[in-house]
C-alpha cells in the first residue's frame, strides 16, 4: 500500500517538477509586470507543492534502494532549484534581465539540472512500481497457500465431522435396532423376549 500511495505523490511531484520550469518561461516571456507577478506565484507555488510532496514520499519509502533514489533527487532538486532562482535573479523584479535569464535557462546545464531531478522521479516511480508488484506478488502467493491451507483444514474438519456424525448415529442407531428387533418378537408372541433399556 505504501508503494502505491508514493506512486500518486510521485506522479504529482513529477507535474510540479515540470511546471515550475513552464512558470520560469511565463516569467520569461511576460509582457507586463502583472504576468510576470502571476508566473512568480505559480512557479512558488509549485516549488512548494514539490517539497510537500516528496515529504509524504519519504512517509511511504521502506525500500534502501528507494531511499537512496530520493536522497539522488533531494540533491539534484536543489541544484535545479538554485538555477531557477538564479534565473529568476537575472530577470530582476521589471525582467530588465530577460536576456541574460533567456541565455541562462538555454544553457544545458540548467535543462540538465531539471531533467536529472525528473528522471530521479522516473527512477523512483519505477522502483516503486517494481516494489508494489513484488508485494502484489507476494500477497498472491500467500493467498494461494492460505487457500490450501483452508482447503485442507476445511476437509479435515469434513472428515472429522462424519465421523463423529458416524459415531453418534451407530449409538443412536444401534439401541433402536436392538430395541425394535424386540419389540418384533413380542408382537410375533414371543413373551420371553427381553425388552433393553427398560432398566431405567
Amino acid at each position: 500500500k505504501k508503494d502505491i500511495d508514493g506512486l500518486s505523490h510521485l506522479n504529482e511531484a513529477s507535474s510540479n517538477l515540470i511546471f515550475m520550469g513552464g512558470a520560469l518561461r511565463r516569467m520569461i516571456l511576460a509582457n507586463d509586470q502583472e504576468a510576470r507577478d502571476l508566473a512568480r506565484s505559480l512557479l512558488a507555488n509549485a516549488e512548494a507543492e514539490v517539497q510537500q510532496r516528496i515529504l509524504a514520499i519519504r512517509k511511504t519509502v521502506i525500500r534502501e534502494d528507494v531511499l537512496a533514489e530520493l536522497a539522488n533527487f533531494e540533491i539534484q532538486f536543489e541544484i535545479y532549484r538554485t538555477n531557477i532562482h538564479q534565473a529568476v535573479n537575472l530577470l530582476g523584479n521589471n525582467g530588465q534581465g530577460n536576456k541574460a535569464a533567456t541565455e541562462f535557462v538555454g544553457k544545458a546545464a540548467f535543462i540538465n539540472s531539471g531533467k536529472d531531478a525528473n528522471d530521479f522521479l522516473t527512477k523512483i516511480a519505477e522502483l516503486k512500481n517494481k516494489g508494489a508488484k513484488e508485494t502484489a506478488r507476494s500477497s498472491q502467493v500467500r493467498f494461494e497457500k492460505n487457500k490450501e491451507i483452508n482447503l485442507v483444514l476445511l476437509g479435515a474438519g469434513l472428515l472429522i465431522f462424519t465421523l463423529i456424525a458416524y459415531v453418534v448415529s451407530r449409538s443412536i442407531r444401534n439401541p433402536l435396532n436392538n430395541l425394535e428387533k424386540a419389540l418384533r418378537s413380542l408382537a410375533a408372541g414371543d413373551l420371553k423376549t427381553v425388552v433393553p433399556y427398560t432398566n431405567y
